[in-house]
């Protein structure tokens, strides 16, 4: 079953990366945290667009889930695939994500468009 998932990772993700990645079991700890669409919405119930990462599981706005499988491209980069389950639907999630350099920013590509959408790390105000 996982390797369904990563399959569906990689042909999702792959036309956005120059070279493939390695599969890994959690995502990195440089991840890891509360991230929002500014500092002033950070720890606020208002900012819709609000993602919690864990090890093996995120938490957005509209919805939770397990990650089902992780692909680490050096240390700024991270693609997954969640299961997510909300408002009283489940729906698979395949996003990929980029670092900053200071790595205070991350830059979320979704879908098949693959627009940037920026976020940036609470949990440096919050504790």
């Amino acid at each position: 079953m996982k390797s369904r998932y990563a399959i569906a990772l990689y042909l999702v993700l792959l036309p956005t990366l120059p070279c493939a990645g390695n599969p890994v079991q959690a995502v990195p700890e440089q991840f890891l945290g509360s991230w929002g669409t500014s500092l002033a919405d950070c720890g606020g119930k208002s900012d819709e667009a609000s993602l919690h990462i864990e090890a093996d599981r995120i938490s957005y706005h509209g919805g939770s889930g397990p990650l089902r499988a992780v692909v680490v491209r050096g240390k700024k980069e991270v693609a997954w695939v969640a299961e997510l389950t909300g408002e009283g639907q489940t729906w698979l999630d395949a996003s990929a994500f980029a670092l900053s350099a200071d790595g205070d920013q991350l830059t979320q590509r979704s879908g098949m468009d693959g627009e940037p959408f920026i976020r940036v790390r609470c949990s440096s105000i919050l504790g």
